[in-house]
């Protein structure tokens, strides 16, 4: 988000991808604390990006077109969501990123072989990986008495390519 606003000065963002699920439902919850910090109202209901849904997003995605209210950037919850919306905005006639950016999240080699290419942040999945093989083995450590889980943090990271108007 703050390459974004920060950077390419957009102020209408929406988010693409239903909160069905941790992830999805904590990058929607992040999406609107940036924008709110960066003094920006974010559209209040995210657009439908399930596979599922796809029929819905074409809908949702063709009547802001009709209507001339298609957001400056559609922000997914992941990059299947991203290119599914490349897709339907391609067959509205819309060029990305000209007349709308996208990005995704999680860094997927279809995003580097899309067109435009795929802005998105990466996550660490052979990192993710080892942690969860370590956790199903048992050897990632004893957890403190009384604690039942534990919080394993992994760091993101953007990859700026052209959808983003980079």
């Amino acid at each position: 988000m703050d390459h974004l606003v920060g950077d390419h000065q957009y102020d209408d963002v929406a988010f693409v991808g239903r909160q069905e699920g941790f992830d999805n439902a904590e990058r929607f919850r992040e999406y609107r604390a940036s924008l709110m910090r960066w003094g920006l109202r974010p559209r209040d209901e995210p657009i439908d990006g399930t596979v599922r849904g796809r029929h819905r997003m074409l809908e949702q995605l063709g009547a802001l077109h009709a209507r001339g209210a298609l957001p400056r950037v559609l922000v997914c919850a992941s990059d299947q969501h991203a290119l599914m919306a490349l897709d339907a905005l391609a067959g509205l006639g819309v060029r990305v990123p000209e007349d709308v950016a996208v990005t995704g999240f999680d860094g997927i080699l279809a995003g580097r072989l899309s067109t435009p290419t795929l802005t998105s942040v990466r996550q660490p999945m052979e990192a993710m990986g080892r942690a969860a093989a370590r956790i199903l083995a048992g050897t990632a450590g004893a957890l403190p008495e009384g604690q039942t889980r534990f919080d394993a943090v992994f760091a993101p990271r953007r990859l700026i390519r052209q959808s983003c108007g980079c």
